[in-house]
């Protein structure tokens, strides 16, 4: 069901994502930041201050800080990055991955806009197509705390990997994921940039 929700937000444009925080102690569940499409990747910085929220069909990450002078306040912390992001988060060094998806639908979502109607059938068509047309490509990023890029690992051609959704770092390595239910491994080596 996830990827078919996942599928009509982006059909119809709708940018409902919610990053919210619930407080165990009270039972009370407040907003933080609305209006991600599709909201989809949490990490928290080495140090506590500030979490990270992907918005994924319009490829940013915010920043929302929980402590420091600017606590309660949020912003862009990356924008414009290659494709759209899924996963997020922290590694060793206190830098973020990010996982990137195959596909950029973002020329579609105007043009449905205009016709609410066809949605159905357009969801219909892209569940079946989709995964036969697409370029397959496999692509992780690793962002600084300023939300710069200082590395890119990537499989331009997905013929050892591509559709990762999920990234983790552990003892040296990159644990990756994806909605095609596989596990991938990569030994972090410095200034490495493909899979």
């Amino acid at each position: 069901m996830g990827s078919h929700v996942s599928l009509l937000e982006f059909l119809e444009g709708r940018k409902s994502g919610r990053l919210l925080c619930y407080d165990p102690a009270t039972g009370k569940t407040t907003v933080l930041i609305t209006d991600l499409f599709f909201g989809n990747g949490v990490a928290v910085s080495k140090d506590g201050k500030f979490v990270l929220v992907n918005s994924t069909f319009n490829k940013k990450i915010f920043r929302y800080w929980i402590a420091g002078p600017e606590k309660g306040t949020h912003e862009l912390f990356a924008d414009t990055l290659p494709g759209h992001i899924d996963g997020i988060s922290l590694g060793s060094n206190g830098n973020f991955w990010v996982a990137l998806m195959n596909h950029d639908r973002g020329a579609l979502t105007p043009l449905l806009g205009k016709f609410p109607s066809i949605r159905p059938f357009i969801a219909k068509f892209f569940r079946q197509v989709l995964p036969h047309v697409v370029p397959k490509l496999g692509a992780v990023l690793e962002l600084n705390q300023d939300g710069e890029v200082v590395r890119g690992l990537y499989d331009p051609k997905g013929e050892k990997i591509h559709s990762i959704t999920s990234v983790i770092e552990h003892n040296g390595k990159l644990y990756l994921g994806g909605f095609r239910n596989f596990i991938g491994v990569k030994t972090l080596v410095a200034n490495h940039e493909n899979f």
